[in-house]
């Protein structure tokens, strides 16, 4: 039996150019508040902050490639790079550039190969 995968498939069309953040992180948020939160540990709780930022900085990439930057500017602003730096679980060098990067682009007339760049990164899915 060969396992059959195709781009059209479900989680191949909801990676591509998401813009909105990943639903693991509503359901993470909600066992939190459900009571977890007294079960978590501190570096988890960062480690998943850092994540929920690295993930709203690739979705604020994809609305800059899709020239929906006034869309952009409003996810970017919530992501705090305090979050980023506070765990090693993130590349964070990386997602500092990145967030610097966007702020200034996410102000300017798109540049097309600048979104170019992000959609063959980000804008295809994961695993491309």
């Amino acid at each position: 039996m060969r396992y059959r995968w195709g781009h059209e498939n479900v989680s191949g069309s909801y990676e591509r150019l998401r813009t909105e953040p990943e639903l693991t992180f509503a359901l993470i948020d909600d066992l939190l508040r459900a009571g977890d939160l007294a079960l978590a540990e501190r570096d988890s709780l960062e480690a998943l902050e850092g994540r929920r930022a690295e993930d709203l900085l690739i979705v604020a990439a994809n609305l800059y490639t899709l020239e929906r930057r006034p869309e952009g500017r409003s996810v970017l602003a919530r992501v705090k790079p305090r979050r980023v730096l506070a765990t090693p679980r993130v590349r964070r060098v990386s997602l500092i550039v990145l967030w610097a990067a966007l702020h200034i682009l996410l102000r300017l007339p798109r540049v097309r190969l600048v979104a170019g760049l992000f959609y063959r990164r980000w804008g295809l899915g994961r695993g491309r």
